[in-house]
Order: structure tokens, then sequence, then C-alpha cells
């Protein structure tokens, strides 16, 4: 049985078609921008390296991204029952002065 700590980082699943959206919006202002300056077929060909599918490729892989941050954030479980603890234990602090008053001699 999966449990899910905190569902509520599950509602940020719903970003990532604004992702897409997004990039779509850009590609397309983009276009209209290199229209402007002139003949469409001769823009392209001043830019070989222009590659529209590298975009979606970076989209789509930071958008695979974001899903397992938010799965992860969601903390799932993995069990089939709820197990409480009560540990004893001593709490240690180390409490190390580096700064550089502590250089000079007594």
């Amino acid at each position: 049985m999966i449990n899910i700590a905190q569902s509520e980082y599950l509602l940020l699943l719903l970003l990532i078609p604004f992702f897409f959206l997004g990039y779509w919006w850009y590609r397309r202002a983009q276009k209209k921008r290199a229209a402007s300056l002139g003949d469409e077929s001769l823009v392209n060909a001043l830019m070989p390296d222009a590659s529209p599918s590298k975009g979606w490729l970076k989209v789509t892989l930071f958008s695979l991204a974001f899903l397992f941050f938010v799965l992860g954030l969601s903390r799932p479980q993995l069990g089939a029952r709820l197990q409480e603890r009560e540990t004893n234990g001593v709490e240690i602090m180390i409490a190390l002065d580096v700064s550089k008053s502590m250089l000079a001699r007594d």
C-alpha cells in the first residue's frame, strides 16, 4: 500500500501543462519576431543551428524532472501499517569556535 504523506504538493503537477503552453507561446513570439526581420527562408538560412526540437526536448526533460521533484516532495511511503517506536538516547552537541580570536596566545 502506498501512502502519500503530504498530498497537497501533488497540486503542483497542474503546472506542467503551463510549461508547454509557455514554451509554445515563446516559440510563436520568436517566429513573429523572425518574420518581421525579413523573408522566413532567408532568416532560417542565417540561423542553421536553430533547432525547434531541442527546445521541446528541454521543456519535456524539465517537466519530467519537475514531476519527480513533486513526487519526492509529497513523500510517498510504502508499508501496510504505521508503526510508532519510542527510543531513548543522549543528545550531544559539539561547539567549535574557529574565529580569528582563537589564534591569540594567552
